[in-house]
């Protein structure tokens, strides 16, 4: 998303998420990215999408969180197939 990793020596502080689940009828997923989000320490937040990547990128409000596709990979211990 345009932003260069940090310089070597520096600390980057950052969020992972791995993408799951619903809460409220909220994906999980956009309540996570909004908890991060607005803590202003956390300098780079980077979400790690499985094999429903499409819906959740077309569902969910990433705001500055980017996100990284992990294609055919769904969370271990998953229902779904």
């Amino acid at each position: 998303m345009g932003t260069s990793p940090p310089s070597r020596g520096r600390c980057l502080n950052a969020g992972l998420i791995l993408a799951a689940g619903a809460l409220g009828g909220r994906p999980l997923l956009e309540q996570t990215i909004s908890a991060q989000s607005a803590v202003t320490e956390i300098e780079r937040i980077v979400v790690v999408l499985g094999a429903h990547a499409d819906a959740l990128l077309a569902r969910v409000c990433f705001g500055r969180a980017e996100s990284v596709r992990c294609p055919g990979r769904a969370v271990r211990g998953s229902r779904r197939t």
